[in-house]
């Protein structure tokens, strides 16, 4: 039995900034002999099926992610009223059926004639609670899951008695004081209703109503019964914990390489001219690919901010075919626009990198070694980008919307003192000195000795 591969099961939120860092671990295990399912959106499934995986998706009514956030009139982005209405409508609500359908799928594994009694390891990202349910004893249908493994696709969210409310944005305590700040506003957040505590007791409602047997903690802090909490960054970008998750793991980033991507764009071979002279600095401006982005958040600020600057490389990326400049906008000389370019081939070319702060963005940026300018306060950004500014290697505008001039001062600044760049390129450096799929594999063996 020692000898016998345990088969993966991935479950991941529906949306790529969540499943990106899933696919190399995928391409990975299944070049190393291991039998890969992934069960997410269905828009997902032509990446997860590059991996050599078995695609299962998600029912309809929550696999596609514009339909699971709906907008709340007078509810604005970045307010803890929207949070909550963000975890109640993508986290929360699709728990039963992704419950259900990852059930199904190792239900469809163990029934099978070739099935050998193999070990079955439910991997799941942050971002997908449908293992939760089983975490916290509700009842499984057939054979239960040997073991869960869970990975780190945001910033490392559990509580922690040095560290603020998730999402609150502020730096580990340093004294009693500030401890005892951090605890009543645990306390606040998780028990008012003007926070979270109406997805906090969605959340307990829709666990004990499929089952769930054990005490349910505050909603973020279900990682910490995994076997393997495997965090996708390095141990130094994150706040030091006075209690970590027993099972936690520092991994890096696990860069995706390989990978069949749309036509590059036009101006590709600009771009690849101007690095090789290093004639100009190239900057590139991305927002992600949430379907709700308004490109008048970051993109168009950066554009008319460095506008004129004729020792800049300006590079936009739209993010979706869907996504457009304001009608009338005229794009800048010194800029290129497109819908899409590849993050793991554009990185190593550019030499500062302006954002909305999605963690798997920030991370190939200090992968590739690029400093970073931060701007947003939706979702999780809060979190991410006050956590990217403490390594010194980013600059955080905090807002939601940037003024034009202000993505001028933080590009400039940047151009002028290297210390950014150094701190970027120092954790580059870091990276490159880990092998993060080699880390997955040997916790998925050190789990199986452990369990079986």
């Amino acid at each position: 039995m020692a000898d016998i591969k345990p088969i993966i099961v991935i479950t991941a939120a529906p949306i790529m900034a969540h499943f990106k860092s899933l696919l190399p671990i995928s391409t990975y295990l299944v070049k190393q002999g291991y039998e890969v399912h992934i069960t997410t959106g269905a828009g997902l499934r032509e990446d997860s099926e590059w991996t050599g995986a078995t695609f299962h998706p998600y029912p309809e009514d929550i696999s596609d992610p514009t339909k699971l956030i709906q907008e709340v009139e007078g509810i604005e982005k970045g307010t803890p009223q929207r949070v909550n209405m963000d975890l109640i409508q993508f986290f929360i609500t699709p728990i039963p059926k992704q419950y259900e359908t990852i059930q199904n799928v190792c239900e469809s594994i163990t029934t099978r004639e070739s099935y050998q009694r193999e070990p079955i390891i439910i991997m799941n990202e942050t971002g997908s609670w449908a293992v939760a349910p089983y975490l916290f004893g509700a009842p499984w249908r057939g054979v239960p899951p040997s073991a869960v493994i869970t990975v780190g696709s945001v910033p490392v969210s559990c509580t922690d008695p040095d560290l603020a409310p998730f999402n609150a944005g502020l730096p580990p305590a340093v004294n009693d004081e500030e401890r005892a700040k951090y605890t009543a506003m645990h306390q606040q957040i998780w028990g008012t209703e003007d926070f979270f505590a109406g997805a906090q007791a969605f959340y307990e409602s829709t666990l004990r109503g499929l089952g769930a047997t054990k005490d349910i903690p505050v909603l973020l802090d279900h990682v910490k019964l995994s076997d393997r909490y495997l965090q996708c960054s390095l141990e130094e970008q994150e706040y030091k914990r006075a209690a970590p998750p027993k099972g936690l793991r520092y991994i890096g980033w696990p860069e995706l390489k390989g990978r069949k991507v749309p036509p590059f764009p036009p101006f590709w071979d600009e771009i690849l001219e101007v690095s090789k002279q290093k004639s100009k600095k190239i900057v590139f401006a991305c927002q992600g690919t949430v379907p709700w982005n308004d490109m008048n958040d970051l993109i168009v600020p950066t554009l008319k901010g460095l506008d004129g600057r004729d020792d800049l490389l300006v590079i936009a990326s739209l993010g979706a075919p869907h996504q457009k400049l304001p009608d009338g906008f005229e794009i800048p000389a010194n800029a290129r626009v497109c819908h899409y370019i590849p993050f793991e081939d554009l990185f190593p070319h550019i030499d500062i990198f302006v954002n909305s702060g999605g963690f798997g963005s920030t991370q190939q940026a200090l992968y590739y070694g690029a400093p970073i300018i931060l701007v947003g306060v939706g979702e999780d950004k809060p979190e991410n980008n006050a956590r990217v500014e403490w390594t010194g290697a980013a600059i955080n505008l905090k807002c939601q919307t940037a003024k034009p001039e202000d993505v001028r001062e933080a590009v400039l600044k940047m151009v002028e003192d290297d210390k950014y760049s150094k701190r970027a390129k120092y954790f580059s450096e870091q990276y490159h000195s880990v092998n993060p799929l080699e880390l997955v594999e040997q916790n998925i063996k050190e789990v199986m000795k452990e369990k079986l």
